[in-house]
């Protein structure tokens, strides 16, 4: 009994990931390469080639740029961050977790806000009237948005390398610089790859960052996003996605590559200093650089914070707390929507990662190795490819599901696998087999030991993976922008209009409304675990 209905799970499982993940990946390359209703042809995607060859150019340009721009700032705060005392350790760390709760494109409203032609800097500090749009102004928004992620990465596999090699490098008298070229940046190689791809794809998938402050400058994501709302043409919206998403396929090839060499060699994390920084230069050239990051991030917050809580008369600011009651009726039908959607799409997350992690690690079920990968699908493609793969799939019989919340959902909760089956499977390989092994020696069935030992053991991880899930879907836009009725939108659409119609101080409160959320959320989550952790260790 208990085997067959492991076994039923387990297909209902994967008949899951094929119906919500790879069919709707599927059903966009269908799209883009159909002709008529029965015949596939490549020539519309040679003729468009050939035919956007600048707007192609334009978008792995700005790939390009915002990649080695990013990296290069990343690496420099990781350098700096393994160096720093723990209180500067904590600091940095803190600004650089808070940058990860805020909305998509809240980097351009603060640049709107900072640099834009009444920018509170250009304007109202240097009375420049400057054109903030093109190029550059894509360029430093998506390097300053992407930046964050990047140094928890790279400060990550620093703090995992090997404690005693670096300890000897100093011993036989390497200066600081001597120790970050020839030992530190050799030791993460992988790492640094690996973020330099991430980059890549997060950047040719933004669409956007390019559409709010990219002006008269288009990229590939912006036009598939225009083709599909402004211009009712999904077939040449699936077109330019496959477009986008093929050098997303080689990269995300070189990352599987590059991660798993990593994991190979890899340790357990450390916190603390890697090493005590002397009066190097470099090292200070790092820091002079980390504090000019760190203060460019607390001008976005800060701006938008500011933006928010003031208004002026007669070029006079004052403080005002109106814009956060002009933004009231934007909340009340959209707030509760959003809170309910983003609980329910992590919560089902977690538990479909946590099955798919017990049964692949600890049941060691084999073809769920290829489950994994289909579950990861959803992190190397662009956002508006799964949000359109979506309409394309779910659009007629037998799934049904264009205009209803369920296709809202159930495309939060996919989008969500990657990480939160990352988060879940790191857990079960963590685990003692010896203690399921014991179980089973004692009778114990695979569902007591789902319930008493793994969701135990995977608690802190779940918790982990609950407050990502519930930020990220709280956050996201590219995958649900096709999906959302206009008498259903979430929160990030409904900041996304009220930016396009120019009222920064309403968007600038909604962005503080919806940081407060996910702020208390993850806070609430931690303290409660551990408070009831506490409590069970007392009434033992």
């Amino acid at each position: 009994m208990a085997k067959w209905t492991k076994n039923l799970l387990a297909s209902l499982l994967a008949i899951s990931l094929i119906i919500f993940i790879l069919w709707p990946v599927l059903a966009v390359f269908i799209s883009a390469f159909q002709v008529g209703e029965t015949s596939f042809s490549l020539q519309p995607f040679w003729a468009y080639l050939q035919g956007h060859r600048d707007l192609i150019k334009q978008s792995l340009g700005v790939s390009l740029t915002v990649m080695l721009l990013t990296t290069a700032l990343a690496l420099s705060l990781a350098l700096y961050y393994v160096g720093a005392p723990l209180k500067i350790q904590k600091l940095l760390r803190f600004f650089l977790l808070l940058s990860l709760i805020s909305p998509p494109f809240i980097s351009s409203l603060a640049y709107i806000n900072l640099f834009g032609r009444r920018g509170l800097i250009t304007y109202d500090l240097l009375g420049l009237r400057l054109d903030p749009y093109g190029f550059w102004g894509i360029v430093s928004m998506e390097t300053l948005g992407f930046i964050s992620f990047s140094t928890l990465l790279l400060i990550n596999a620093l703090q995992a390398l090997d404690q005693e090699m670096i300890e000897s490098s100093r011993s036989l008298g390497a200066s600081v610089t001597q120790l970050m070229a020839t030992v530190l940046l050799p030791m993460i190689r992988s790492s640094i790859i690996v973020v330099m791809l991430l980059t890549f794809i997060r950047s040719l998938a933004d669409f956007s960052t390019p559409t709010i402050i990219g002006g008269n400058y288009s990229v590939l994501a912006t036009e598939a996003y225009l083709q599909m709302i402004a211009y009712g043409n999904p077939e040449k919206a699936a077109l330019i996605n496959v477009i986008i998403i093929l050098p997303a396929c080689l990269a995300f090839y070189f990352y599987l590559k590059e991660n798993n060499r990593q994991l190979s060699s890899s340790k357990v994390t450390r916190e603390g200093r890697l090493f005590t920084a002397t009066k190097s230069k470099t090292y200070m050239g790092l820091g002079l650089l980390t504090w000019l990051v760190l203060l460019l991030l607390l001008a976005q917050y800060g701006s938008i914070v500011y933006l928010a809580i003031t208004d002026k008369i007669k070029g006079e600011s004052y403080f005002t707390l109106s814009a956060f009651r002009e933004v009231l009726p934007y909340l009340e039908d959209s707030l509760l929507r959003t809170l309910v959607y983003a609980l329910i799409s992590a919560l089902v997350a977690v538990l479909l990662s946590s099955l798919l992690a017990y049964l692949e690690h600890i049941q060691n079920q084999s073809y769920f190795k290829a489950m994994d990968l289909v579950s990861m699908l959803p992190y190397i493609i662009p956002g508006s490819f799964f949000g359109l793969g979506y309409i394309l799939a779910f659009s007629g019989k037998p799934l049904a599901l264009t205009g209803t919340a369920a296709i809202v959902v159930l495309n939060m909760t996919f989008k969500l696998m990657p990480l939160s089956t990352k988060i879940m499977g790191t857990a079960a390989v963590g685990m003692d087999p010896s203690i399921f092994e014991a179980s089973q020696d004692l009778g114990g069935h695979w569902y007591q030991d789902y319930l008493r030992l793994f969701l135990p053991l995977s608690k802190r991880a779940g918790q982990l993976a609950l407050v990502n899930g519930f930020i990220s879907s709280m956050t996201t836009f590219g995958s649900i922008i096709f999906l959302v009725y206009p008498g259903q939108k979430v929160l990030t659409l409904v900041l996304f209009d009220i930016i396009g119609s120019g009222k920064y101080r309403l968007a600038s409160a909604l962005s503080c409304i919806l940081m407060g959320i996910c702020i208390v959320f993850a806070g609430l989550t931690f303290t409660l675990g551990d408070r009831k952790e506490y409590g069970h260790a007392i009434n033992r």
